[in-house]
C-alpha cells in the first residue's frame, strides 16, 4: 500500500490516514491526532506544528501490510529527522533500516521523492521532524556557521536526497519518553512540547556532527552495550551508595574500562567516577534534608568512609558545609532538595 503525501502540505497525511485506515481525526488549538482501529492498521499519528519552520510527526502504531510514505518535495525541499525507538523502519536513500534508538538525518531535493517504508506486523515508535532550513536558520546562523558540517546540511540540495544514518543515541530515547502524548490535551502543553521537541532536534543536530568528525570504523560503542551502561547508572541513581569501581562497573556491563568512559561520556557528558560523585551528592543532601542522620550518618549511607572529602566535595557543589545545609534546611531558608 502506498500512501502519497506532499512536503509542503501538513494536512496531506492526516488525509491520507483518514481515506485509507477510516482513522477518526482529531483537531485543536495544540495540534491534530489520527487514530487508526482498523484491520490495516492499528494505533495512533500525532502531527504538531512549531515555530521557527519546525513541524513533528509521532508513529505510536503497527500496519497489518506493508506500507510506503511516498512524500513529494517538488514544491519544498526540507530537512526531515527521524528518530526510532524499534528497529524495523526503513527509508529509501539508507543502505539499511533504523535500528532502535538510531536517528536519520535527511536532505531532501526537488523531484527527488522520498519513501518511508513501514513492514507489516512490526510495531512502530518513529518520530520524524521536518525542518524547513530557510525559517530554522534566521535566528540560528552564527551558531550554524560555526560547524562545518551543519553549514553543509542547511545549505540548498542540489539534485539528489541524501542521508545519513546517525550512531545510536539513548539520550533521545529518553527524551523521546517524555514527549507525553496527553501534553496535547493540556492548555499548557504546547510550551512543555515545544521545549522538549527542540532538545531533541539539537540533540540529533549533535549527533550528526559528532558523526561527521569520526569514521564509521572509529564508532566504538553498540546500542546493546549503550544500554547496558543506562542501565547501570539507572542503578546507581536509585542506590549511590554500593561500592561501585571502574573495575567493578567493567564487570557488571562486560565492558573495558576504555569503553565503560566513553560510554557515559557519550550519555552523560561525565565520567563514570564524576557521575557516581553527583548522584551521592544529590543523595546526601536529601537525606540531611529529610531524614534524622547526623552528617557521619550521611557518609556511611551514600558509601564514602571519609567525612573530610565529603565536607569538601559537597561544599564546592553547594557552596556550603553539610551541616549548614542542614541547618538551612531545618530554618526553613532552603525549602527543596538541590540537584
Amino acid at each position: 500500500m502506498i500512501l502519497n503525501i506532499y512536503a509542503n502540505d501538513p494536512l496531506s497525511l492526516q488525509e491520507n490516514l483518514k481515506h485509507t485506515f477510516d482513522a477518526i481525526c482529531e483537531k485543536n488549538e495544540f495540534g491534530k491526532r489520527a487514530i487508526l482501529d482498523h484491520p490495516q492498521g492499528a494505533g495512533e499519528v500525532y502531527c504538531q506544528e512549531f515555530h521557527d519552520g519546525v513541524s513533528m510527526e509521532l508513529y505510536d502504531c503497527t500496519f497489518r501490510e506493508d506500507i510506503t510514505i511516498n512524500i513529494q518535495t517538488a514544491d519544498a525541499n526540507p530537512l526531515y529527522f527521524l528518530y526510532s525507538l524499534l528497529p524495523g523502519v526503513g527509508f529509501s536513500h539508507l543502505p539499511r533500516g533504523l535500528g532502535n534508538f538510531q536517528a536519520a538525518v535527511v536532505r531532501s531535493s526537488k523531484n527527488d521523492p522520498l519513501e518511508i517504508y513501514f513492514p507489516k506486523d512490526i510495531p512502530i515508535q518513529l518520530l520524524i521532524f521536518k525542518i524547513d532550513k530557510e525559517l530554522y536558520c534566521k535566528n540560528r546562523n552564527k551558531l550554524i556557521a560555526k560547524k562545518e558540517a551543519l553549514q553543509h546540511l542547511f545549505e540548498e540540495q542540489e539534485t539528489v536526497s541524501t542521508a545519513h544514518l546517525c550512531s545510536p543515541n539513548i539520550c533521545i530515547a529518553d527524551l523521546y519518553q517524555k514527549l507525553s502524548l496527553s501534553t496535547l490535551k493540556d492548555p499548557n502543553g504546547i510550551y512543555f512540547l515545544e521545549a522538549e521537541a527542540n532538545l531533541i532536534v539539537g540533540h540529533i543536530l549533535t549527533q550528526y556532527v559528532t558523526d561527521n568528525n569520526l569514521e564509521e570504523t572509529n564508532w566504538i560503542l553498540t546500542t546493546s552495550e549503550l544500554e547496558r551502561v543506562r542501565q547501570m547508572a539507572n542503578r546507581i541513581c536509585q542506590d549511590p551508595s554500593d561500592a561501585y569501581t571502574i573495575q567493578e562497573l567493567s564487570r557488571r556491563t562486560g565492558l573495558n574500562p576504555y569503553k565503560l568512559q566513553e560510554a557515559f561520556k557519550h550519555l552523560y557528558k561525565s565520567t563514570a567516577v564524576k557521575f557516581i560523585q553527583e548522584k551521592r551528592l544529590i543523595k546526601a543532601a536529601e537525606l540531611l534534608g529529610t531524614s534524622e542522620y547526623n552528617v557521619t550518618q550521611v557518609v556511611e549511607e551514600i558509601g564514602l568512609s571519609s567525612k573530610s572529602y565529603f565536607s569538601k566535595i559537597f561544599k564546592a557543589k553547594y557552596s556550603c558545609s553539610p551541616k549548614e545545609y542542614q541547618d538551612q534546611f531545618k530554618n526553613r531558608k532552603i525549602l527543596s532538595i538541590k540537584v
